[in-house]
């Protein structure tokens, strides 16, 4: 129980909190090259509440995951790289399904101490 890495034979990695041995807490999420693809709280392994996945190249996909800590709904944003333009909508694994532009206003932090953006 605590905190724990866990290095992939692919070279990617998953920083955060263990539970038994299963992810349970803030979680990190790095590609082999060290780069940050994935921030969020878990439940039980699954991510859960608002997540962000960090999209190579720029920009990201902010939520709320459902039971299968999936980015699948409504009210998921694909933010731009400015972190001011946002394409705010419904979403189905973290793709875009339909969404309409919207401008960040906020920031705020959700139950669980997660950023999460006001538009």
């Amino acid at each position: 129980n605590g905190k724990a890495k866990i290095k992939f034979r692919n070279r990617s990695m998953i920083a955060g909190y263990f539970k038994a041995g299963i992810l349970h807490g803030f979680g990190r999420y790095f590609d082999k090259k060290g780069r940050l693809t994935f921030v969020g709280n878990h439940k039980n392994g699954l991510p859960d509440g608002t997540c962000w996945r960090i999209i190579r190249g720029g920009g990201c996909v902010v939520g709320r995951v459902d039971r299968s800590g999936q980015l699948t709904g409504i009210r998921i944003a694909y933010i731009y790289p400015d972190y001011v333009t946002a394409l705010v909508g419904t979403f189905k694994d973290g793709v875009m399904e339909r969404a309409q532009e919207a401008v960040i206003t906020g920031v705020v932090e959700d139950e669980a101490g997660i950023k999460t953006l006001l538009f």
